[in-house]
């Protein structure tokens, strides 16, 4: 089944209507927006991004640890890594803005 997702160009034509600007003016916003979020959540003395009301990135960890490999049964160390997760807001969830 086929998701019918908006795209990122829907939201740049979206933003130029409602912020009464060109198309282009409404691109550079978004990604200017996009870009400062994804250099925040890459800044190591906070924990994340908070859009109050409506979404929260956050950078969690997982530890290195032993897995076995299902097909052979070795067992692999898997290295720790860090991950970004976005959690709605409440208000999101319930689409109550």
């Amino acid at each position: 089944m086929e998701r019918n997702l908006f795209r990122t160009e829907d939201l740049v034509s979206k933003v130029a209507e409602v912020g009464n600007m060109t198309k282009i003016d409404a691109r550079n916003s978004v990604n200017a927006v996009f870009d400062s979020i994804k250099e925040l959540v890459k800044d190591e003395t906070h924990d994340g991004v908070a859009v109050t009301g409506f979404i929260t990135f956050e950078v969690k960890e997982k530890d290195a640890r032993e897995r076995r490999n299902p097909r052979t049964g070795e067992m692999i160390h898997k290295e720790a890594e860090t991950y970004l997760t976005a959690k709605l807001s409440k208000k999101a969830k319930k689409l109550d803005f």
